[in-house]
């Protein structure tokens, strides 16, 4: 659900999170708060990720904060974090535990430029091509290619994922099926070569 007014709106997603976004000026504050102990879900498109210079996260001590970027173009610019209104930028110590808790899920983005940045947190962009320039990443990088010379520390993702469930065992055939099917089609193949000589 999304409403609107003026320059303010916010947007709800699930039921255990909630995103707002205010502007001020022309800086955009982005509060996420998720109530889940474990996981909490957010999703913000890489338009409204790169207008944000407030980043405020509010979760459970220890759970694990996974933020989806939609788009394929996304950027990171400038911001100032807090987690559970503490200023990261004027903590940083305090703040790393609480980064590695974080992930930053840019899935669909083809590029990715991170600038004058401290981010608390991990970011995934398997897919994009990273340009890091006078900034450092408290957590891990994942990408297809990374430029520039930004600064990684090593404070690694911690967070939970959410469990992945098994394949169904009656959708995956057996190996001597896929080897009978193979030998059927081979044996095709040569039936109608021999046909047309």
């Amino acid at each position: 659900m999304r409403e609107e007014w003026g320059n303010r709106f916010t947007t709800i997603t699930g039921n255990t999170t909630k995103t707002a976004f205010e502007q001020y000026g022309n800086s955009i504050l982005a509060k996420m708060q998720g109530f889940d102990s474990k996981l909490n879900i957010f999703n913000i498109s890489a338009a409204e990720l790169s207008n944000t210079k407030y980043f405020d996260i509010t979760a459970p001590e220890d759970a694990t904060v996974l933020i989806n970027v939609t788009g394929e173009v996304a950027s990171m610019s400038g911001f100032n974090f807090f987690f559970n209104g503490e200023n990261c930028n004027s903590t940083q110590m305090q703040c790393r535990g609480k980064a590695q808790n974080v992930l930053f899920n840019f899935s669909e983005a083809k590029s990715l430029d991170l600038n004058s940045i401290s981010i608390m947190g991990s970011v995934l962009a398997p897919n994009a091509n990273v340009k890091f320039n006078n900034g450092h990443i408290n957590g891990n990088l994942i990408a297809g290619s990374l430029s520039g010379n930004g600064q990684s520390n090593l404070h690694l993702f911690k967070g939970d994922h959410p469990e992945t469930p098994e394949p169904d065992a009656e959708s995956v055939p057996e190996p001597g099926t896929v080897a009978g099917i193979v030998l059927s089609l081979a044996a095709f193949g040569a039936s109608r070569r021999k046909k047309a000589e």
